[in-house]
């Protein structure tokens, strides 16, 4: 995990686990990484001992307002990747997304930062 931390160095201005705990093929993760912009990433994911899986990364400006929210919680039934999907803006517009961990929300993350978004 600091691996991952630390290839994101040049953007992130400070970490805070509030949760970390592992037990057999489970675990449990929540944290909160704050950006160079300001931004807050909030951090819920969980892995059970049967193998499957609930997260939530939620994304919000300096101002609090979400940028996006990848999570995977079964209420969007008529999104093609049911259950993974995100929620994008300040208008909430929900749309389809693959299976994501923190490496891959960070990069998406980042790439926004580096262009402005």
């Amino acid at each position: 995990m600091i691996e991952i931390f630390e290839k994101f160095k040049d953007y992130i201005s400070e970490v805070s686990i509030k949760k970390f705990e592992e037990e057999h093929n489970s675990y449990r993760f929540s944290a909160e990484i704050k950006f160079n912009d300001g931004s807050l990433l909030y951090i819920k994911d969980y892995k059970f001992e049967d193998g499957s899986r609930k997260y939530s990364y939620h994304w919000i400006d300096k101002k609090g307002n979400l940028t996006i929210r990848w999570d995977n919680a079964d209420h969007w039934k008529d999104i093609s990747t049911l259950p993974h999907h995100k929620h994008v803006g300040k208008d909430n517009k929900i749309e389809s997304s693959r299976t994501v961990y923190l490496e891959d929300v960070l990069i998406e993350i980042t790439n926004a930062l580096r262009i402005g978004v």
